[in-house]
């Protein structure tokens, strides 16, 4: 079957499906007795809780949009996917209007453009006019027209703009767009993420960091494990501190493979006891540590033959220069940064070396046309990681 079936926990009242997108990216929104909007796919039902008190839902006629009435409120999520990217964001990306003057018991009749009908109690039909931008946004992205985004979000000056922005690059893959709306956002630690993944060299790193960034990191160990990157999953687990499960694949894959990393294991376990003032009880690294040596030289030389071998492997290179210091240079420009005659020459000196909005938007433009013809036939909020 092309889906798993779906049990709701009680029942449901209300069921719609999105318009948008192809049948592996198809979305389903159901509001259940309790009156709890819920938010999935359809080939791998995860429902997400999105609102309560919910007393009608809609989609978009066009585009991946839904709007509900949730406590005489009138709540629009841009991009409902986003709660299978990064849940974070999802508060950034609704746009709430009080909808206390169509009274009690209303309904959402239809979605287009950017309008929602409602009924009222009496029969009444009123239009509720919501911020084009958004919708705007969404359609460019769509159609890979990233520089008219980073344009379109530098003039409206809207926070609801940015998150979008990010969560659909972030969704798309596009690392350089999602950085210059991390940037605008003020959020510097996703920001730092993103940086971390444009410096991986090998596209399957990549790939398998944006699953671990979407809290997939089962499906990123998978992908790690399929490109024969053993080093980048121990690493993975250890980073997310699984640690029985990178021991694991230490030991499966000692005598395999040409580098063991049976000791590494051992070797950053005891620094993160040591850190915490903790002793050792698994048996299973009390039985291990007994017979491994602990050499710290030995480990560094052995992480740096990896990433070489990685390197020289990889159909990339790695990021030489760090976008984060360009991205923000960029992003600042439209904020009106502007130094007095006896301001900081180092600033000036930044503002120099970095490139200009226009240079960015060019280097982006070039980008995008690629990148339309490596989606052609995927919807923005692809599920296929693991196929690929």
């Amino acid at each position: 079957p092309f889906s798993e079936p779906y049990k709701h926990s009680i029942n449901v009242v209300s069921v719609a499906l999105n318009h948008d997108g192809m049948a592996n990216s198809r979305k389903m929104s159901l509001i259940d007795s309790n009156r709890d909007l819920y938010v999935t796919r359809l080939h791998r039902p995860k429902p997400v809780k999105l609102a309560t008190m919910v007393e009608s839902a809609v989609w978009h006629s066009r585009h991946d949009i839904l709007a509900c009435i949730s406590h005489q409120r009138l709540v629009v999520w841009y991009y409902p996917h986003v709660v299978y990217v990064d849940m974070d964001l999802l508060q950034k990306t609704q746009l709430s209007i009080d909808a206390s003057a169509y009274g009690k018991q209303c309904e959402l009749v239809s979605f287009h453009g950017s309008s929602c009908t409602v009924q009222k109690a009496n029969g009444a039909r009123v239009s509720a006019p919501v911020s084009p931008f958004p919708i705007t946004l969404v359609r460019y992205a769509a159609r890979n027209k990233w520089p008219q985004c980073t344009r379109l979000c530098r003039f409206a000056k809207k926070t609801v703009l940015w998150a979008c922005l990010a969560a659909v690059a972030m969704g798309r893959r596009q690392l350089e767009i999602a950085a210059v709306a991390f940037a605008a956002l003020d959020e510097v630690d996703k920001l730092d993420c993103v940086q971390n993944i444009i410096s991986i060299p090998s596209s399957e790193g990549q790939r398998a960091e944006l699953l671990l960034y979407q809290r997939r990191p089962d499906a990123a160990e998978q992908v790690l494990v399929s490109a024969n990157l053993i080093y980048r999953a121990i690493m993975l687990n250890i980073r997310i501190f699984r640690w029985r499960r990178a021991l694991e694949l230490a030991s499966n894959y000692h005598g395999k493979m040409p580098i063991s990393h049976v000791d590494t294991v051992v070797g950053y376990r005891q620094k993160h006891l040591a850190a915490f003032a903790r002793k050792e009880t698994d048996p299973r690294f009390l039985q291990i540590m007994s017979k491994v040596k602990i050499d710290w030289n030995a480990i560094k030389n052995k992480e740096a033959q990896e990433n070489a071998i990685e390197l020289k492997s990889s159909n990339r290179k790695g990021s030489e220069n760090s976008v984060i210091l360009k991205v923000i240079v960029d992003t600042r420009e439209g904020k009106g940064t502007r130094a007095s005659g006896g301001g900081s020459s180092t600033t000036s000196t930044q503002a120099k070396s970095a490139p200009s909005g226009s240079d960015m938007e060019g280097k982006l433009q070039q980008q995008s046309e690629p990148a339309a013809q490596q989606d052609v036939g995927h919807a923005f909020d692809q599920d296929d990681d693991l196929e690929m």
